[in-house]
C-alpha cells in the first residue's frame, strides 16, 4: 500500500473555514476599488470611502475583542458575522450607478452643423484614436438633444431652419455618419446629417450665424456614449441615494469581515494551544482561497463582459454567496473556547501601552496598513489605467488582475506562511519586521516603472514577505506580548491599527496621491517611504535592542 497522508481532525474545521471565507469574499474585496469606480466614484472619493470602512473596522476589532474576552458570546458574534457578511455582499449587486453627465457641444455654423465631443485632461481612453469608429458601416447615428435655454440660439435655429414651434427647439434629434468623423486635438467632431425638431427635418442643416450650445445626450452608440459620459461624478455624491445605499451596506459588510478576520485567528490559536508556531500552517489556507476564488472571478468577469471598458460583476456575487453558505456549516461545527469572566481585562491591556517595543511594534502595524491600503485599493485601479494608456490588455484586464491576487496568495504568501514559523524563529520578529518594509520599497519601486499590466504578474512573488510573513509576525508577536486572558483584545487591537488607522490613511493618502501626481508617481512615493522606514527600523533594532 503506498502511503496516505494522516488528516488532523483535530484542525481540519479551522482549516476548512480559512479556505472557504476567504474564497467567498475574495472577489469582491479583490475588486472594490474598481466596483467603486464602474459605480462612477473617483479615486479621492474611493479613498474617503475607504478611509471610513477602515477606521470602522478599527473600532470594532478591539471593542468585539473585549467583549469576547469578557463574555461568553465569541461563536455567537462569529456566527453572526458570517450570516451579515453573506447578505450585504451580495446585496451590493443591487445597488445602481450614480447617475454621470452625458453632454456634448451642438455648434451650428455656415459651413456644417455638428457635435463635438470634448475629452477632459483626466479622460484616457484607449478607444480615443482616430480608428476608434473605423469597424462601423456607413449607417446613421440617432440621438436626442436636450439643450440649455439660449436665447440666441434659440432664435438663429428658428430663423435658419424655419422651425415655428420654438417651445421644441432646446429638444432635438439629429442623425449622424460615424466613420467621417474628425478629431481635433482632444474633440472628436461628428457632421449632422439632418436634425428633426417636432414634425420638421432638416437635411445638412446650417446656420446663417455661428452659434453653439451645451446639450444632454442620448445616442444610440455606445462607444459614442462613453466618450460623451463624464469619467467622475461633479455634484455632491452624499446627496445621493444610491451613495448611502452603497456606503450601508459596505458598512455591515466591512464591520462584518473585520469581526471574522479578527476572531477566526484567535480562533486558531486556541485551538493550537501552546503550538502557537504552526499558526502559518494553518493560516495559509486563506491565501489558498483568496488567490483561487481571485483567479476564477477574474475569468468569470471577463467571461461575461461584453466590453473591455465596462465589466460585469454579477458572476461574482453568486460565486460568493454560494461559498460564503458552505463557510457557515463548516464554522458552525467549529469548536471555540468561550471567556471565562476574567477579571481587569481593560486595565491589563492598558499596562503594554507602556512599553516602548510594544509602541513601535504598533507603528509598525499602522505602517504594515498604509503599504497594504495601496495595494488593496488602488493597484487595480493602476493596472486598469495602465491598460488603457497603453492599450494593453484591456480585454483581458480582469483575468490578469484575478491572477495577481492568485500569485499573491498561491505563490508568494502560501510557502511564506507555511515556513514563517521556522523564519521568526530563525532571525527574529525584529528582523522579519524590516525585511517586511524593505520588500515594499522594492514592490512598489518595480510598480511604479510598468508600462505593461502583464509584468506586474511575477512581482506579485513579493507578497510573500509583505502579507504572509507580515501577518505570521503580526499574529505571533501579538500573542508574545498579550498579557493572561487578553489574547482576543491584544489581538485585536493590532489587527485594528493595520486595518483601521495604517488602512484608512494609506486610504486616504493614496487617493489624494493617486488623483493628483497619478499611479506611477503615487507608488514611487511610497516605495521612498518604505526604504527610509525600513532603514530606521533596522538602527532602531540595533541600538535599541527591544525585549522581544
Amino acid at each position: 500500500m503506498g502511503y496516505l497522508p494522516r488528516i488532523n481532525k483535530h484542525t481540519l474545521p479551522i482549516k476548512l473555514h480559512f479556505f472557504l471565507y476567504t474564497s467567498s469574499v475574495a472577489p469582491i474585496t479583490c475588486f472594490s476599488a474598481t466596483i467603486a469606480k464602474e459605480l462612477g466614484y473617483s479615486p479621492l472619493a474611493v479613498g474617503y470611502i475607504f478611509m471610513y470602512l477602515y477606521i470602522l473596522g478599527m473600532l470594532i476589532k478591539p471593542a468585539v475583542g473585549f467583549i469576547v474576552d469578557k463574555f461568553p458570546i465569541k461563536k455567537f458574534i462569529f456566527m453572526t458575522s458570517i450570516v451579515l457578511c453573506g447578505i450585504s455582499s451580495f446585496s451590493l449587486i443591487f445597488v445602481p450607478k450614480i447617475p454621470l453627465e452625458t453632454a456634448a457641444n451642438f455648434t451650428c455654423a455656415l459651413e456644417q452643423t455638428t457635435i463635438n465631443i470634448c475629452l477632459g485632461n483626466d479622460q484616457q481612453l484607449s478607444e480615443c484614436d482616430d480608428s476608434l469608429f473605423a469597424d462601423y458601416k456607413k449607417e446613421p447615428i440617432t440621438c436626442k438633444l436636450d439643450c440649455e435655454q439660449n436665447q440666441s440660439f434659440r432664435d438663429e435655429i428658428s430663423k435658419s431652419w424655419n422651425v415655428t414651434d420654438d417651445d421644441s427647439i432646446n429638444k432635438l434629434g439629429v442623425s449622424l455618419i460615424i466613420n467621417i468623423t474628425e478629431r481635433v486635438e482632444q474633440c472628436f467632431v461628428f457632421p449632422i446629417t439632418y436634425s428633426q425638431i417636432g414634425q420638421t427635418r432638416v437635411l445638412s442643416p446650417v446656420c446663417y450665424h455661428p452659434v453653439e450650445n451645451l446639450c444632454k445626450i442620448d445616442c444610440s452608440n455606445d462607444d459614442l456614449m462613453e466618450l460623451a459620459t463624464s469619467k467622475k461624478f461633479k455634484g455632491n455624491v452624499m446627496k445621493l441615494h444610491t451613495f448611502w445605499l452603497y456606503m450601508t451596506l459596505m458598512s455591515i459588510a466591512w464591520g462584518s469581515m473585520a469581526v471574522i478576520w479578527c476572531h477566526q485567528d484567535t480562533i486558531c490559536l486556541d485551538i493550537l494551544g501552546d503550538k502557537s508556531e504552526n499558526f502559518g500552517k494553518l493560516r495559509f489556507w486563506t491565501s489558498v482561497g483568496y488567490g483561487s476564488s481571485s483567479a476564477i472571478g477574474g475569468l468569470l468577469v471577463d467571461h461575461f463582459s461584453h466590453s473591455g471598458t465596462h465589466k460585469n460583476y454579477t458572476p461574482i456575487y453568486y460565486w460568493g454567496l454560494i461559498l460564503i453558505i458552505l463557510n457557515f456549516i463548516v464554522a458552525f461545527k467549529l469548536k471555540v473556547i468561550e471567556a471565562k469572566n476574567p477579571k481587569n481585562v481593560f486595565k491589563n491591556v492598558l499596562q503594554i501601552f507602556t512599553r516602548f517595543h510594544v509602541i513601535s511594534f504598533f507603528l509598525w502595524t499602522v505602517c504594515l496598513g498604509m503599504c497594504t491600503s495601496m495595494l488593496w485599493n488602488y493597484l487595480c485601479w493602476y493596472l486598469d489605467d495602465m491598460a488603457m494608456e497603453y492599450q494593453h490588455g484591456q480585454d483581458w484586464i480582469k483575468t490578469i488582475q484575478g491572477l495577481t491576487f492568485g500569485i499573491q496568495c498561491l505563490g508568494g504568501e502560501v510557502p511564506f506562511f507555511f515556513f514563517s514559523g521556522w523564519i521568526i524563529k530563525r532571525i527574529g520578529h525584529r528582523h522579519c519586521m524590516s525585511l517586511v518594509l524593505f520588500a515594499f520599497a522594492i514592490r512598489f519601486f518595480l510598480y511604479s516603472i510598468l508600462t505593461n499590466p502583464f509584468w506586474v504578474l511575477p512581482i506579485e512573488f513579493l507578497s510573500g514577505i509583505t502579507y504572509g510573513l507580515a501577518m505570521a509576525v503580526l499574529i505571533s508577536y501579538s500573542k508574545c506580548i498579550a498579557p493572561p486572558n487578553t489574547l482576543n483584545s491584544v489581538v485585536g487591537i493590532s489587527q485594528g491599527l493595520n486595518d483601521g488607522v495604517g488602512v484608512s490613511l494609506g486610504a486616504l493618502i493614496g487617493g489624494v496621491l493617486y488623483d493628483t501626481y497619478g499611479g506611477s508617481w503615487t507608488f514611487q512615493l511610497f516605495s521612498h517611504a518604505c526604504l527610509s522606514l525600513g532603514i530606521l527600523h533596522v538602527v532602531y533594532t540595533l541600538i535599541g535592542k527591544p525585549k522581544i
